[in-house]
């Protein structure tokens, strides 16, 4: 199993604590790459071809942005390809 896998399992097995750190990983690994910000907290990940992802920069990252985070890496096929 991919270290990409391995993480995405943690993360949706315990979607209510999960480190900003281990998201943004987990997102890195599936291609995405952090957008230049200019001030607050919310991070912007973004891939070429694929639904911007966003969430605050705290711990832990609220769940609701854990679970749409993960919906829109399974629905753009993040997981499945080696970008």
């Amino acid at each position: 199993m991919s270290r990409r896998m391995k993480l995405y399992a943690k993360i949706r097995q315990n979607p209510k604590d999960v480190r900003y750190e281990e998201l943004k990983t987990l997102l890195e690994l599936c291609g995405y790459s952090l957008r230049q910000t200019s001030g607050g907290s919310h991070r912007w990940f973004v891939k070429p071809g694929c639904e911007p992802i966003h969430f605050p920069e705290h711990h832990p990252v609220g769940e609701v942005y854990v679970k749409k985070a993960l919906k829109v890496l399974e629905d753009n096929g993040s997981l499945d390809d080696d970008s």
